[in-house]
């Protein structure tokens, strides 16, 4: 076989590599998640700043909400308490925030009031008006700092404007070494937890031994194996391919799959996690590289990359991967 990264016979090709090149402004989208010192106050509110790294979206993963807690700012008694007529605590705090150049203020300066305004009424609620002000006027920079890094712990980056090109390929598939519990062959029964099972006597494989995460991987191993339009498979190491995505995080696709004119890279994930953020930028991300690897072998005289999102229960015993392709090919 002399096309594709996952050639059986010769494995004398491995994934183009590719490498990104910022390139000017992009746009981000945040939704900050705020909480002063009362728990019972919280709020979500949705920003749009800029930044030169490439558009972000901030993950809103319930399971997973970081929040900002501002410090205890003990007030001056009000023997103490300043005359601050004429003093605006909310554009204080906003003139701090403009300063980070990763905020836009002209598409975002009503949802940034909206969160001063918010934390303003809280301290005014627990020191009066005075004592709100004294708060903000001493340690106004602690927190619009504050405020700045809660936002940026929680953005979420999607390698948008980036020019992409491949600087090479490998010429061998990366073998990977197991720990297991349990063997068993690929169409046999096993008892300890899947992904503690080597599973052998694979035949497509570029691998005649391989691991999986959940059953319906183990499912469409299965499918691949005896489909004819499949001509080898991949489970791919760690290292075989450098994609990456939000600030260098490391995506690993399921399979990859060769048929006679094109490669795809294979995402098999839950339903529970569709509309997961970080399962969303893994998406965007493989579907960016396929393109670029498209454009790469159209080029050099080698075949398509296309990126294939399947959900979990949408494979089945006897499902086609042709069937599966068609249907969930991702643009």
């Amino acid at each position: 076989m002399n096309d594709g990264p996952v050639d059986r016979q010769s494995r004398d090709r491995g994934a183009p590599q590719c490498a990104g090149r910022p390139n000017g402004l992009t746009e981000r989208v945040a939704t900050l998640f705020f909480q002063t010192d009362v728990p019972q106050l919280q709020s979500a509110a949705t920003l749009s700043v800029t930044a030169p790294t490439g558009p972000c979206q901030l993950s809103q993963r319930e399971s997973q909400e970081r929040w900002w807690k501002v410090g205890a700012f003990v007030p001056p008694s009000n023997s103490d308490a300043i005359d601050f007529e004429g003093y605006n605590p909310k554009k204080v705090i906003l003139e701090q925030l403009r300063t980070k150049p990763e905020i836009d203020y002209e598409k975002c300066s009503a949802l940034l009031f909206k969160l001063i305004t918010q934390l303003c009424d809280h301290y005014t609620a627990q020191y009066g008006d005075n004592g709100m002000r004294n708060i903000i006027m001493m340690y106004k920079r602690d927190i619009g700092n504050k405020i700045y890094k809660q936002m940026m712990q929680h953005f979420y980056c999607e390698n948008g404007f980036l020019q992409e090109e491949v600087i090479g390929t490998r010429v061998y598939n990366l073998q990977q070494s197991y720990s297991y519990k349990q063997r068993a062959g690929l169409y046999e029964s096993y008892t300890e937890d899947i992904r503690s099972v080597l599973f052998d006597g694979i035949k497509k494989g570029v691998f005649s031994t391989g691991k999986f995460d959940s059953h319906p991987e183990l499912l469409l191993a299965r499918v691949l194996e005896g489909d004819g339009d499949v001509q080898n498979w991949l489970r791919p190491a760690p290292r075989e391919f450098n994609i990456t995505y939000n600030h260098g995080h490391t995506y690993e696709p399921d399979f990859v799959v060769e048929t006679e004119d094109t490669i795809y890279l294979v995402e098999v994930k839950g339903e529970d996690k569709l509309n997961d953020p970080d399962v969303i930028a893994k998406k965007k991300r493989g579907v960016q590289y396929c393109e670029v690897a498209s454009r790469w072998g159209k080029a050099n005289g080698y075949k398509a990359w296309q990126y294939l999102f399947i959900p979990s229960m949408q494979v089945r015993a006897n499902s086609s991967f042709m069937q599966l392709a068609k249907q969930f090919h991702t643009l």
